[in-house]
This record gives C-alpha cells, structure tokens and sequence, in this order.
C-alpha cells in the first residue's frame, strides 16, 4: 500500500506545474498509476520509472518495474511478454486516450518496457540469473549482472515477436 501512495505521490509532483497539462498528458498518467497500482496489488511489480514520447501526441509510452524474484530466460520471457501485452491492452483499451495516439492499435514498437528482478535489498542479483529485461526498437534484451565489474551483461536478444510466438505456443 505505501508503494501505491509513493508511485502517486510522485506522479502528482511531476505533474504539477503552473501551465495546465494537455488532456493527453493528463490521461497518461492516469493510466499508469492506474496500471501500475494493478500491477503492484496483482503481481508485487514496483514501478520504478516511466516516461515517453509525448510532445504533441502520445508517440510512445516507457515503463519500467521492478520485481522482487528470481528468474531463467524463459521465465522472464513468460513474465515480460505477459505484463508488456497487458500495458499494450490497456492503452489501446483506453477510448479517452485513442484519439491523442500517433498510432493505432499501439504495438511493441510504440513501447519502451523494462523488468529488473531485484533482491529484496532492490539490488540486482549477481548469481547468473536474469536480472535485467528491456524492450528496445522491437528487440527484447536479457541481462545478468555482474557483480565484480559492476555492470549487465546481454546474456540474449531476440526480436519481440519471436519471443511473444514462443510464449504463446508454450501457452497452448
């Protein structure tokens, strides 16, 4: 609950300026605290930053969380295809935000997602395990973390709709 009241609070400050926020902007927002309050009460995912490309129009919606869990390759993919699917629904879902959308339907190329499993002191794993997921110009990007030199390291990349073919066939 505290994580909720935070992600609210911050995105209220951020929004508050003396220019009133154009109705796109405001309707952003909204949808990510709105989703990110579902992800967090469904899935334990903290939202850690968000963003986009909104300058006249809603171009392209960022959104990264956190997630406190192990996970291999395929269980991030599971988990990282499942949560970017439902951002892409609920915006394409939302009838107030589809008019101020560059594109409709929104897709992965209108995205920027990111996952990072976390220990519960929120730091990386350092144990191999697939610690950081991003979502990047169509591409999903796989990442451990090393402790030692202190940085990730691309353990794969593979194009989103190969990895969204291969979790819904698993799914069958």
């Amino acid at each position: 609950m505290r994580a909720i009241i935070v992600v609210i609070l911050f995105i209220s400050l951020c929004s508050c300026r003396r220019e009133k926020q154009p109705e796109y902007i405001v309707l952003v927002d909204k949808m990510t605290v709105e989703f990110s309050a579902n992800l967090f009460q469904e899935e334990g995912l903290y939202l850690s930053n968000y963003g986009g490309g909104l300058m006249d129009n809603i171009k392209m919606v960022s959104l990264g969380y956190h997630i406190k869990r192990h996970a291999t390759v395929e269980e991030a993919r599971e988990l990282f295809i499942k949560y970017s699917q439902k951002l892409l629904q609920r915006i394409n879902e939302d009838e107030k935000m589809r008019p101020f959308l560059n594109q409709y339907p929104f897709t992965e190329k209108d995205i920027r997602f990111r996952l990072s499993f976390v220990q519960k002191n929120n730091r990386p794993f350092t144990d191999g395990s697939v610690a950081h997921v991003s979502l990047v110009r169509e591409n999903i990007y796989y990442d451990r973390y090393d402790g030692e030199k202190k940085r990730f390291i691309e353990i794969l990349k593979e194009p989103y709709q190969d990895a969204l073919q291969h979790v819904q066939c698993h799914e069958r």
